[in-house]
């Protein structure tokens, strides 16, 4: 669910104000929030201190929602490809062991080099 859609369709109803005065109330011009009531923009980390404001329940929300609805749209965008890219989840022990050491191991960890002559 993109933020706009719960913005528009359960938040606003409940303020029963006109969306011009939501705007101003927000400190934006009326077509950023038309914006993202009609899903166009993103809710950024600064609209979403503001609508965390005025609906007293934080920024976390709609950042939130904002991030799922971009993974969401990702995962459509990229599934294949995604899926096409290995699982280094056996590798990750030899990272855990590596980091234990303090070592600093990201660069051939992801080349899939284990041991640097040790």
């Amino acid at each position: 669910m993109h933020p706009g859609e719960l913005l528009r369709d359960e938040i606003l109803p409940v303020l029963d104000r006109p969306k011009t005065e939501i705007a101003r109330l927000l400190g934006v011009s009326r077509q950023t929030l038309y914006d993202i009531l009609e899903e166009r923009q993103p809710v950024t980390p600064t609209m979403a201190l503001r609508l965390g404001k005025l609906c007293g329940n934080g920024p976390d929300l709609w950042l939130n929602l904002q991030k799922r609805y971009d993974l969401h749209l990702a995962r459509q965008k990229l599934g294949e490809t995604i899926r096409k890219i290995p699982d280094a989840g056996s590798r990750l022990n030899t990272y855990r062991i590596l980091t234990r050491q303090n070592q600093h191991p990201s660069a051939f960890f992801c080349l899939g080099i284990t041991n640097r002559g040790h």
